[in-house]
């Protein structure tokens, strides 16, 4: 019995493997801007397809301990699994700690109380004053009537001249905290979500092409939503993980201690079947 749970823990664990490799890919494909311009959210993606080709793997090596009944390939399973339901835990407490602390960041809806905020909040607005007005004469495409409908004052049509932020001389200048990994955020978001502004919206692209439309979004409210749907989905796939990984764990060291047991009848039966043959051969 225990030992049809063992074969059930590891098929699941396959499967489990499978998901968090396709989940994290799914992700990864569908917001590769994000992917391109924000490092820590492609190296927690990259993270978790590595984590799933892991299980995967561990999953056929506990296929073969058991299939082969073969003591050590058990027992390095059983360590493994024990690592990985550790891992899968810490996830699922960082998902849990994640989801409670979202709320403080949606509640600052002035971006006064959070600095991470505070700091983007603070870019945005020095970049929106500057980007196709006094500070930074841009390229853009629109007439007049279009332009002075954005709030547009110093552009013209030139491919020479800046079509966002970052191209701007002004930009080098701006004595802001993290200013380049900050804009590479709001661009990335810009792209992904057709947004501009954060705790407000602007009237034109700042951080990427000012040609490319009009936003229609605060960027601060598109990256809290997307956070908080993501993290959902690893909170209840962590636990459920988590959850099957310890039942997994449970059923396979339950079965190493009736292994020896098992080894043994086996034996006896071979050998039992090895002497049959013999006084074949001998009679």
């Amino acid at each position: 019995m225990i030992q049809k749970l063992v074969n059930i823990g590891t098929n699941l664990l396959f499967l489990l493997g499978i998901f968090w490799v396709i989940f994290s890919s799914i992700i990864y494909s569908q917001y590769m801007e994000m992917s391109e311009y924000f490092s820590f959210f492609s190296g927690a993606l990259l993270i978790g397809i590595f984590f799933g080709v892991v299980l995967i793997i561990w999953a056929l090596l506990g296929m073969v301990a058991i299939c082969k009944k073969l003591n050590y390939l058990l027992i390095a399973y059983n360590l493994g699994m024990f690592v990985f339901f550790l891992l899968q835990a810490a996830i699922l407490i960082l998902s849990i700690f994640a989801a409670s602390s979202i709320n403080s960041y949606k509640n600052d809806t002035q971006c006064t109380k959070q600095s991470f905020l505070i700091e983007l909040a603070e870019l945005n607005a020095v970049s929106y004053q500057s980007l196709c007005q006094n500070g930074c004469k841009c390229h853009f495409e629109g007439d007049d009537t279009q332009a002075k409908n954005l709030g547009i004052t110093n552009y013209v049509n030139n491919d020479n001249y800046p079509q966002k932020i970052q191209e701007c001389k002004i930009f080098k200048i701006f004595d802001l905290e993290d200013k380049d990994d900050n804009s590479n955020f709001l661009q990335a978001l810009e792209e992904t979500f057709q947004c501009s502004g954060f705790c407000s919206v602007n009237s034109y692209y700042v951080f990427s092409n000012i040609n490319d439309g009009i936003p229609s979004k605060d960027c601060k409210d598109e990256a809290l939503e997307f956070f908080e749907k993501n993290n959902n989905i690893t909170l209840i796939s962590s636990a459920i993980v988590t959850f099957l990984m310890a039942l997994s764990f449970i059923f396979s060291v339950l079965w190493c201690f009736q292994k020896p047991q098992l080894n043994y009848e086996y034996q006896e039966d071979n050998l039992f079947q090895k002497n049959v043959e013999m006084h074949q051969i001998n009679s």
